[in-house]
Protein backbone atom coordinates (compact mmCIF):
# COMPACT_ATOMS: atom_id res chain seq x y z
CA UNK A 1 0.00 0.00 0.00
CA UNK A 2 1.20 3.42 -1.03
CA UNK A 3 2.88 4.76 2.47
CA UNK A 4 0.83 8.04 2.12
CA UNK A 5 -2.47 6.85 1.45
CA UNK A 6 -5.12 5.28 3.99
CA UNK A 7 -6.90 2.66 4.00
CA UNK A 8 -10.66 4.07 3.87
CA UNK A 9 -11.73 0.15 5.09
CA UNK A 10 -10.51 -2.98 6.31
CA UNK A 11 -12.32 -6.15 6.49
CA UNK A 12 -10.66 -9.13 7.97
CA UNK A 13 -12.16 -13.23 7.28
CA UNK A 14 -10.98 -15.71 9.86
CA UNK A 15 -11.08 -19.05 7.62
CA UNK A 16 -11.05 -21.33 10.97
CA UNK A 17 -12.31 -19.28 13.99
CA UNK A 18 -13.57 -22.11 15.57
CA UNK A 19 -9.82 -23.33 16.05
CA UNK A 20 -8.85 -22.45 19.17
CA UNK A 21 -4.88 -23.98 19.69
CA UNK A 22 -3.44 -20.69 18.36
CA UNK A 23 -3.68 -21.94 14.80
CA UNK A 24 -4.98 -19.27 12.23
CA UNK A 25 -5.38 -18.57 8.22
CA UNK A 26 -7.06 -14.74 7.83
CA UNK A 27 -7.59 -13.23 4.52
CA UNK A 28 -7.60 -9.02 4.94
CA UNK A 29 -8.85 -6.73 2.65
CA UNK A 30 -7.89 -3.14 2.54
CA UNK A 31 -9.73 -0.89 0.64
CA UNK A 32 -7.47 2.41 -0.35
CA UNK A 33 -9.06 5.10 -2.60
CA UNK A 34 -7.08 5.58 -5.95
CA UNK A 35 -6.25 8.33 -8.49
CA UNK A 36 -10.11 7.76 -10.10
CA UNK A 37 -12.38 9.44 -7.69
CA UNK A 38 -15.40 6.39 -8.66
CA UNK A 39 -12.84 3.40 -7.56
CA UNK A 40 -11.05 2.08 -4.75
CA UNK A 41 -8.05 -0.22 -4.77
CA UNK A 42 -7.80 -3.81 -2.58
CA UNK A 43 -4.53 -4.54 -1.33
CA UNK A 44 -5.33 -7.94 0.21
CA UNK A 45 -3.18 -10.53 2.33
CA UNK A 46 -3.33 -14.32 3.92
CA UNK A 47 -1.87 -14.65 7.58
CA UNK A 48 -0.85 -17.97 8.76
CA UNK A 49 -0.60 -18.02 12.55
CA UNK A 50 0.49 -20.64 14.66
CA UNK A 51 1.33 -19.96 18.31
CA UNK A 52 3.85 -17.12 18.16
CA UNK A 53 4.88 -17.27 14.22
CA UNK A 54 3.53 -15.68 11.45
CA UNK A 55 3.81 -15.65 7.64
CA UNK A 56 2.37 -13.40 5.49
CA UNK A 57 1.57 -13.43 1.66
CA UNK A 58 0.00 -10.18 0.22
CA UNK A 59 -2.07 -11.11 -3.12
CA UNK A 60 -3.79 -8.80 -5.46
CA UNK A 61 -7.10 -8.28 -6.97
CA UNK A 62 -8.83 -11.60 -5.61
CA UNK A 63 -12.74 -10.16 -5.66
CA UNK A 64 -15.69 -11.13 -4.46
CA UNK A 65 -16.64 -12.83 -7.92
CA UNK A 66 -13.48 -14.91 -7.80
CA UNK A 67 -13.99 -15.99 -4.26
CA UNK A 68 -17.73 -16.81 -5.35
CA UNK A 69 -15.96 -19.16 -8.24
CA UNK A 70 -13.73 -20.75 -5.84
CA UNK A 71 -16.46 -21.82 -3.74
CA UNK A 72 -18.63 -23.36 -6.75
CA UNK A 73 -15.42 -24.76 -7.65
CA UNK A 74 -14.76 -26.48 -3.93
CA UNK A 75 -18.59 -27.57 -3.84
CA UNK A 76 -18.27 -29.48 -7.49
CA UNK A 77 -15.20 -31.22 -6.62
CA UNK A 78 -16.73 -31.97 -3.23
CA UNK A 79 -19.94 -33.84 -5.03
CA UNK A 80 -17.48 -35.36 -7.36
CA UNK A 81 -15.68 -37.00 -4.66
CA UNK A 82 -18.80 -38.02 -2.74
CA UNK A 83 -19.79 -39.86 -5.70
CA UNK A 84 -16.50 -41.32 -6.08
CA UNK A 85 -16.64 -42.66 -2.95
CA UNK A 86 -20.12 -44.16 -2.86
CA UNK A 87 -18.72 -46.23 -6.10
CA UNK A 88 -15.72 -47.76 -4.12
Amino acid sequence: MKANVKAIHTHAFCFNPEVNGGESITFTTQFVPNDHKDDIDLYQKITLMSGGNEASIHVSHITPNKLRQLASEIEEAQVVAKIASLSR
